[in-house]
């Protein structure tokens, strides 16, 4: 996870809407805090593979930063599984919950 990072998105404006950079079209899921008092989640869900729509999965403030793991998830958790002689359940219970999030 530390290799691959997690990368700045965009934000969403006044309105409520997304202002993303080109990168992100790669990505499938944008997490940020959609409260000041919480952690992140994940906030948007692409609606398909080769779409550019997200779904909203919570009510998100305006000028709330995203950001997306611009790696793969699961060979992640794989390689780390593997690298920490734990099967990736086992791993799992001491992942960030957002990072789990499909």
């Amino acid at each position: 996870v530390i290799d691959e990072g997690f990368e700045y998105a965009g934000y969403t404006d006044h309105k409520g809407s997304l202002v993303l950079l080109d990168e992100v079209k790669k990505a499938s899921v944008l997490y940020g805090a959609s409260e000041p008092s919480k952690g992140a989640t994940a906030l948007y869900r692409k609606l398909g593979v080769n779409s550019d729509d997200w779904k909203s999965q919570v009510r998100v403030n305006p000028f709330t930063p995203l950001i997306y793991f611009k790696g793969d998830r699961k060979k992640s958790l794989g390689m780390a599984s593997k690298s920490l002689d734990m099967t990736e359940d086992e791993l799992k219970l001491y992942a960030v919950p957002f990072f789990l999030a499909d």
